[in-house]
């Protein structure tokens, strides 16, 4: 199941240990086993990588999991970078020293907000669909 890391040649970064996120869950929730059915435990995934893993935990030990989503809020014409992130429950973290660094317009900030928003709405509805048992949802 494990892997050794190797490196990529042409960036020099480390490959992943792990064929998939399902085969990293299952390898993690190996190590949790002594939480099994331990009516305690709540799995708290991130998404949107950590459901996939999460889920494999989740099975594994016979616990419930919920999702917390949150989505970055990215920079004009630089979506690796961003200046701010907001929950699903609509709570919103602005970087002012990045604002004020790429001077983001004040409507570029509320368009962005409104476009991510419509963005979680839609993943919820569509996780909801596949949660498989789980309650992957907050607040409806």
């Amino acid at each position: 199941m494990k892997k050794k890391a190797k490196r990529n040649n042409a960036a020099n970064q480390p490959c992943s240990i792990f064929e998939d996120r399902q085969e990293a869950g299952r390898a993690l929730a190996e190590r949790l086993l002594h939480y099994r059915g331990d009516q305690r435990v709540l799995l708290v995934a991130l998404s949107p990588g950590g459901v996939i893993v999460g889920k494999e935990i989740a099975l594994s030990l016979g616990v419930p999991m919920v999702m917390f989503r949150s989505r970055k809020l990215p920079i004009p014409g630089n979506p690796r970078l961003f200046f701010g992130a907001m929950t699903e429950a609509g709570e919103i973290c602005l970087l002012s020293d990045v604002i004020s660094r790429y001077e983001i317009p004040d409507h570029y900030i509320q368009e962005t907000i409104t476009s991510k928003k419509e963005e979680i709405l839609q993943r919820r509805r569509r996780f909801r669909k596949t949660s498989l048992g789980f309650d992957l949802g907050a607040g409806e």
